[in-house]
């Protein structure tokens, strides 16, 4: 995925640009919030919200990012930004402080994002922020960080056996009725949905593939489409005669993302594609090289680097996941109650109301 460079930073690091002891002199109007004194900017949050449209875009679909999808967003993410506030106060007050060694690597790796490095720089300069700045806000994340984890280290224990085993049950009794949805506002319901068909997937008779595209789509002319048929054709025969398959990919494939990853397209599970296209891929055996197969995509040539068989879900094998699970919702539900009681006895001034602007 192709990040945004504003999204590194403003979101690589979890809230780093919401974090308090860092306020600017703005004009009144350009103040969106107020948590005990401190207030939250509007360029702070466009910067915020940019890089969340940034990530959004690369996940979603156009169609879908609405108005009401918007406003409803920017209601959430300014409320995330108090919340920030909030627990950084608590954090500063606790004396809680980052490691040095753990500040540098942060900031190496959101530098090392950036290609040619003095685009780091640029971005800086644009955010109006030095490295300094920039370096403090990610330690105060890393004591936000900290506290979150203190918090739930004396709130949340390791479910008993019985909650997974309960759990478990009602995941194989879901896995058991793919076509049965939640109902509608049930959450638990929907997340043990979400808990069936991850299994589901990872139970799954699945295989592993590198291909080669030669785009031809419904857009394309007759001639492109004997072209690209062509170019398929020519390239099998460099295969058949021992040409390497990921080089062969890097050199030939239409699809530059796993072309520059030698073809590799990670694991394919059965019931997730077309059908005439798994029945293709599903029947190679390791190793061995496809003839031509026409997709909507084009014709692409397709070997398989593993297999592996459809297992029954066992307990055993799923309680480590479920434990995690079961710790997840428990923190989440922690840290909620914790931040809900900060919010009773601070000061909170809200002036931007997404939902009518």
């Amino acid at each position: 995925m192709r990040l945004n460079k504003q999204f590194l930073l403003a979101a690589v690091i979890t809230g780093v640009l919401a974090a308090p002891g860092f306020a600017v002199d703005v004009k009144t109007d350009d103040v969106l919030a107020v948590v005990n004194g401190e207030n939250i900017s509007q360029p702070e949050f466009n910067t915020e919200w940019s890089g969340f449209l940034a990530q959004a875009k690369t996940a979603m679909k156009p169609e879908l990012m609405t108005p009401q999808w918007e406003k409803a967003q920017k209601t959430a993410l300014l409320n995330q930004m108090v919340e920030q506030r909030l627990l950084g106060a608590v954090a500063k007050k606790k004396g809680l402080v980052a490691a040095k060694k753990d500040i540098a690597a942060a900031l190496r790796k959101v530098k090392g994002n950036f290609n040619p490095p003095e685009g780091f720089q640029k971005e800086l300069a644009k955010e109006n922020l030095t490295e300094k700045q920039f370096s403090d806000r990610i330690a105060n994340q890393l004591r936000i960080s900290a506290l979150t984890n203190s918090i739930i280290k004396e709130r949340v224990k390791v479910p008993a056996d019985d909650q997974v085993r309960k759990l478990f049950d009602s995941v194989k009794e879901r896995m058991a009725q793919p076509d049965k949805a939640a109902d509608a506002g049930d959450a638990k319901q929907a997340e043990i949905t979400e808990l069936a068909r991850y299994f589901r997937t990872n139970t799954a008779e699945r295989v592993k593939i590198q291909y080669i595209l030669f785009k031809a789509d419904d857009k394309s002319t007759s001639e492109e489409q004997a072209a690209a048929a062509k170019k398929a054709g020519e390239v099998k025969e460099k295969l058949d005669k021992g040409a390497n398959f990921a080089d062969t990919a890097a050199q030939y494939s239409d699809d530059k993302v796993t072309g520059a990853k030698g073809g590799e397209a990670g694991f394919i599970v059965r019931g997730q594609m077309v059908k005439d296209f798994e029945d293709a891929i599903f029947a190679l055996p390791v190793g061995v090289v496809s003839g031509l197969i026409k997709t909507k995509l084009g014709y692409q040539i397709v070997r398989v680097m593993e297999k592996t068989a459809a297992a029954d879900l066992r307990y055993a094998g799923a309680r480590e996941y479920l434990v995690n699970y079961l710790v997840r919702v428990a923190a989440r539900e922690e840290l909620t109650r914790y931040v809900q009681d900060l919010k009773k006895s601070a000061v909170i001034d809200v002036r931007a109301d997404f939902a009518k602007s």
